[in-house]
């Protein structure tokens, strides 16, 4: 199952865009370059806003793309020489093109 909230998650090519978060802000003029934790508007000019079991009936479909924005961690740059750095197991929607850290000004 596809939980919304808690991804500020997916870009639809099929004209659809799933907005997460809490109660919306209003939307902004023009993109927001902070507060990229911020609740996200319940409406945006030329999308189509879909619920949760809208996305996942999206998804099911395979005809939909749908983006991961969320950030990737970075390698802690005082680690010791030769240490091996592996990233975090990351959980996303099968099959999401992730574009780690869109939402960074």
């Amino acid at each position: 199952m596809i939980r919304a909230s808690g991804m500020a998650l997916l870009a639809c090519l099929a004209g659809a865009v799933a907005l997460a978060g809490d109660e919306g802000d209003d939307e902004p003029a023009e993109y927001r370059m902070d507060h990229y934790r911020a609740p996200v508007p319940e409406t945006l000019t030329g999308a189509t806003v879909v619920t949760d079991e809208e996305a996942h009936a999206l998804w099911q479909d395979g005809e939909t793309a749908f983006i991961d924005v969320f950030p990737q961690a970075p390698k802690p740059l005082n680690l010791p020489k030769n240490t091996v750095w592996r990233d975090r197991p990351r959980k996303t929607i099968p099959g999401a093109v992730w574009l780690p850290n869109v939402g960074y000004g």
